[in-house]
């Protein structure tokens, strides 16, 4: 929140829009970090869905964990 108000040119604002007057107003330092924190959890269940998806597919699985086996790459394998 202070690196979107204090880090950008021009600086940021956090506004809502009030249900009375229809008219935007910049909200409190506290009103903005709760509203920022919930969109990160918003966006980190929407992440979470989907890995969970991913995984649950065995050719991206297949994908992740393939081997490069370029000649500029080491293995992954254990040396013996």
């Amino acid at each position: 929140v202070n690196a979107v108000k204090t880090n950008l040119n021009p600086p940021g604002r956090f506004l809502e829009k009030s249900v009375d007057t229809g008219m935007w107003h910049e909200v409190t330092q506290k009103r903005a970090l709760e509203k920022t924190a919930q969109a990160l959890r918003d966006a980190a269940a929407l992440l979470r869905k989907q890995l969970l998806e991913d995984m649950s597919d065995p050719k991206f699985m297949d994908d992740l964990f393939q081997e490069d086996v370029s000649p500029d790459r080491p293995s992954c394998q254990p040396k013996g």
